[in-house]
Order: structure tokens, then C-alpha cells, then sequence
């Protein structure tokens, strides 16, 4: 998407929009990896709050986005559509369609799960930070070949450190508002009960 010798990298190129090739290289990077598949059937859980709801809606999501990735992928690119598409059993595409209808259900309660409170809400709203950094840890390797390539890696655990961050808060707000109410609800019941014995 990024290279000036694409059709799109190249249009932006001769359009002296260069300068647009770094973030959507950083952009093409980050869609390129199973944390980001993962992602989106976790945000196509959350949007829907229903888990019926939810397990359809990510799968048709899942294979939709699938299915753009690898027809523009190889437009953008100037690659033939066979090198992706003539034969589904062993290219990349046919092992993402069915992945999307196994793991699309799976993915998307979890994403349904991320909006209840206390401990399911905390386990599930970690699986996305916690996936990202295993991948990159995993998969992405330590060893970088360009500049742009590191600051793509070390954006991945920043933007896990951040969601991370953001679900603990949460839970732990979460856990002191029941504590608060509580610990007032008994000190009027006993002022009450104080005034009626005191009483004539």
C-alpha cells in the first residue's frame, strides 16, 4: 500500500503526497498481523452487547474483511488475483474463511463480555492487550530490517500497555462504587434504629 511502485503508493507519490507512504506503511503493518483479525470480531462483539447477535454479525465481519484484505491486497500491490485465490486449499484465504466461522462466535462473546462488569469483564477486556503482545513477542521476532518497522512494533505494546491500563481502571472503579454505597447504607439503617429506640 505504502510503495511508490503500487497503483496507490504510486498516485500519491507523483502527487507529491510521499510524505503519506510512513503512516500507511505503519497502517499496513498493523493489518497485516492475526491480532488485528482478532480484534475486529472482539469490536463486532462489543458493538452488538447481545451474544446471539454478536456471533453472527462477527462472522459475516470476519469474512467480509477477509475477503476485502485479499482482493485489495493484490490490486494495490500490482499482483495477479491467482497468486491468492486459485487454490483456496492451500493459499491464505482458505484458511482465514473457515477460522472466521470457528473463531467469529468464540471472538465475538468475549467482545460481548468486555462491557460487564467485575472479573469476566476484566479477563475478557485483557484478551486483545495480552494477544497483541504474545503475537508481537511471538511472530513479529526481535530482530527489525527498517526504522519504520520498529516503531511499528513498539506501537503494538504501547497501544496494549494503554488498553490494558484502561481495562484495570475500570474493573478497579467498578469494585469501589459497590464498596461506597454499602458502607453508607448501613450507617443510616443504624441511625434510624437509633432514633426509633430513643423515641417515646
Amino acid at each position: 500500500m505504502a510503495s511508490p511502485y503500487g497503483n496507490l503508493g504510486g498516485h500519491l507519490a507523483d502527487a507529491g503526497l510521499s510524505w503519506v507512504a510512513t503512516p500507511a506503511k505503519l497502517a499496513g503493518l498493523w493489518i497485516h498481523s492475526a491480532w488485528a483479525w482478532a480484534g475486529l470480531g472482539l469490536f463486532v462483539g462489543w458493538i452488538a452487547k447481545r451474544l446471539a447477535v454478536g456471533a453472527i454479525g462477527g462472522v459475516l465481519g470476519l469474512l467480509v474483511a477477509t475477503t476485502a484484505y485479499y482482493v485489495l491486497y493484490p490490486v494495490l500491490q500490482q499482483q495477479p488475483l491467482s497468486w491468492y485465490w486459485s487454490d483456496l486449499g492451500r493459499s491464505d484465504v482458505g484458511w482465514w474463511w473457515p477460522a472466521s466461522v470457528i473463531f467469529g462466535p468464540f471472538l465475538d462473546a468475549l467482545g460481548a463480555c468486555m462491557r460487564r462488569q467485575g472479573l469476566v469483564g476484566l479477563l475478557a477486556g485483557l484478551v486483545l492487550p495480552l494477544g497483541m503482545t504474545v503475537y508481537e513477542l511471538t511472530y513479529a521476532g526481535p530482530i527489525f530490517l527498517t526504522p519504520i518497522e520498529r516503531v511499528a512494533h513498539v506501537g503494538v505494546f504501547v497501544a496494549a500497555a494503554l488498553v490494558a491500563g484502561a481495562v484495570v481502571t475500570r474493573y478497579l472503579v467498578g469494585r469501589t462504587r459497590p464498596r461506597a454505597n454499602s458502607s453508607e447504607t448501613p450507617s443510616v439503617e443504624s441511625t434510624d434504629m437509633g432514633q426509633g429506640h430513643g423515641g417515646p
